[in-house]
């Protein structure tokens, strides 16, 4: 527990929250007030770039629940880069 009563999870969460909530804000904020004027409003043009705003929205939503929720992965224990071989590649000690 920190010293304000917050752990590092709950800080976390409230992080992930406030993002998702910024996210959402400006993709809904910038199709209601700035594109379907602009495109005029149920018009096959229109329908067509908000499809894919809002699918591109929807990715841009998953991408971060996947960076928030999936473990980052980690080298297995144990392994070595191999010392010959046709991919090993010899990195200058001084790269002035």
């Amino acid at each position: 527990m920190c010293e304000e009563g917050w752990d590092v999870e709950s800080a976390g969460r409230v992080y992930v929250i406030l993002v998702s909530t910024i996210i959402g804000f400006i993709g809904i904020t910038s199709q209601v007030f700035v594109f379907w004027d602009y495109l005029g409003g149920f018009t096959p043009l229109g329908l067509t770039v908000l499809g894919t705003f809002n699918f591109c929205l929807g990715l841009l939503c998953y991408n971060y629940y996947l960076c928030c929720t999936v473990e980052p992965g980690s080298v297995p224990q144990g392994w070595e880069p191999p010392l010959h071989g046709v991919n090993v590649y010899e990195l200058k000690r001084d790269t002035q």
